[in-house]
């Protein structure tokens, strides 16, 4: 009984093969804001990509306004050699922001890429509207730079 059930699963992974349909989950698709920087929405969370060079000083910085959303997590990977196998100290990476929708209505983030030290104006901006509907999904995201 084993070996006819182990055939029978193998027989319909191969239909589904023939058929070009996959068991794995979609990518989420990433929308680009500049040749570097880009946002993924996945159901009820959306979450940022930004180039970032710690070493230089330049930081990311955030400001909220509304509560329709949370920040959930926030990390960076560091760039790697040419063979993509070490963390090079001094090269750029990658700043991950991801944030979860918590209730119905619209918030604001204003991400600025600026040395917190310094008074001059941010060398990048973004300011993005994040809408979430009454089923805790991301409805809409709006980027002005």
């Amino acid at each position: 009984m084993k070996e006819f059930f182990q055939k029978m699963v193998a027989f319909f992974l191969a239909i589904l093969a023939a058929l070009g349909i996959s068991l794995k989950t979609p990518e989420t698709p990433s929308i680009t804001l500049s040749e570097n920087d880009s946002y993924a929405v996945d159901d009820g969370t959306v979450t940022f990509a930004f180039a970032s060079n710690p070493s230089t000083g330049y930081t990311w910085e955030v400001r909220q306004e509304g509560k329709s959303v949370k920040q959930s997590r926030a990390w960076y990977e560091s760039g790697t050699d040419e063979r993509g196998d070490i963390a090079i100290a001094g090269r750029s990476g990658t700043q991950f922001y991801t944030y979860q929708a918590v209730a119905a209505g619209k918030t604001t983030l204003t991400f600025d890429y600026a040395r917190p030290w310094e008074k001059e104006p941010p060398i990048k901006s973004y300011e993005v509207c994040i809408t979430v509907d009454k089923d805790l999904k991301i409805s809409d995201v709006a980027v002005a730079a």
